[in-house]
């Protein structure tokens, strides 16, 4: 996958522009409701986090939400460390000016940001490299071999390694793909070819799950006609869908039209594993086909805050040793600790992208997901 240079840049001015927010260079630091803090952020010598998030827009459910874990957990400890919210939708053009002023500033020793065109933006200025990124639910694999990056989510790579997984231990013998064109799913699909690949040309104690046919979407052009086929010449069992909820609605519910598609079972990524998409099948469906999704198990009761509450522990954790050990909380020591250390968190363990463990099978039970024991 390439990154096209003109999207990066301008991703990189919009990640970058929304470090401020409005206001003369010489207004107080303010105090947000949650204990956080918005403004100059050049001011004292406490150690500074910005949190870079999308609080309005299409995405501020998410970006509020995790705003609300991590600041639960930092804004505990005020007087020792100041936490600056910053909204990506923010004037870029009355924004852009002050960035230099936020990365040079020794005091800001991390910024969380939420996705991976974020991670990407930020990362991308070579003079920041010095600076911890966090990124929260970010999972492009080519984020993986940032150095200044710790991913608070596992990659797309890992994932499409435990679909595979998944598919294979429910012994899923012919199975088709259906993906959006977005980075997201190529990211996803790409993986899980090669997995296939690979299954398929090493000796196994059982025959590995094989790919019949692919099928990229977009809701005005669903491969129904062509799923049906397949079903059809009764090879096809397991549809695997790789986007977001939207189109897999679409496709289930128009599918199961077709009373020869009524026993086909779905896979699908963490993308699927919402209520709100459960509520939606279940209010136009009478029963519901077998749907597997991968999810990342979380003890609490919001995904989207957990992933906030984890974030600010481990950023916590990774102060605290620092203290415990009586060394200087800067930008060195803050990314070196925190490349070194491992936490675990609601939504699995922070700090590393470990191989196994991280996912979870869900399915529909009595309108919530549960996990597959």
């Amino acid at each position: 996958m390439k990154i096209n240079k003109i999207v990066l840049i301008a991703l990189l001015i919009l990640g970058s522009a929304a470090l401020y927010t409005c206001g003369s260079d010489s207004s107080p630091t303010a105090d947000n409701s949650d204990g956080s803090q918005s403004g100059d952020i050049t001011q004292g010598s406490i150690p500074k986090i910005i949190l870079l998030l999308p609080l309005s827009g299409s995405n501020s459910e998410k970006g509020n939400k995790i705003k609300e874990g991590v600041s639960k957990v930092l804004s505990t400890n005020t007087s020792s460390l100041k936490l600056l919210v910053e909204d990506m939708e923010s004037n870029q053009n009355i924004l852009v000016d002050k960035f230099k002023t936020a990365w040079q500033d020794p005091d800001v020793i991390a910024v969380v940001c939420q996705t991976s065109d974020a991670a990407f933006a930020i990362t991308a200025n070579p003079e920041m490299q010095d600076l911890l990124v966090v990124a929260v639910t970010a999972s492009s694999t080519m984020l993986e071999g940032i150095k200044n990056l710790v991913l608070m989510a596992p990659s797309n790579r890992l994932q499409s390694d435990a679909l595979f997984t998944a598919m294979n231990k429910q012994k899923v013998k012919h199975f088709a793909v259906v993906f959006e064109t977005n980075v997201y799913s190529m990211d996803l699909v790409s993986h899980l070819y090669a997995n296939t690949f690979a299954a398929n040309h090493v000796k196994l104690e059982q025959t590995p799950p094989k790919l019949l046919a692919s099928f990229p979407v977009n809701n005005t052009d669903l491969p129904i006609n062509s799923l049906v086929s397949l079903r059809e010449q009764e090879k096809l069992d397991t549809i695997v869908y790789l986007g977001f909820q939207n189109d897999f609605f679409n496709l289930v519910t128009r599918s199961l039209k077709n009373d020869i598609m009524k026993d086909i079972s779905w896979f699908g990524g963490d993308a699927l594993v919402t209520g709100e998409l459960l509520k939606r099948l279940n209010n136009a469906l009478p029963d519901l086909p077998p749907i597997h999704a991968m999810g990342l198990g979380t003890s609490g009761n919001d995904l989207w805050e957990d992933f906030g509450t984890d974030t600010g522990n481990f950023l916590l954790g990774a102060i605290e040793a620092i203290r415990a050990e009586k060394q200087e909380v800067n930008r060195a020591n803050v990314l070196k600790k925190a490349k070194s250390m491992q936490y675990e968190g609601m939504t699995g363990v922070k700090g590393s992208q470990d191989e196994s463990g991280w996912y979870d099978i869900y399915r529909p039970v009595n309108g919530k997901w549960q996990k597959l024991e």
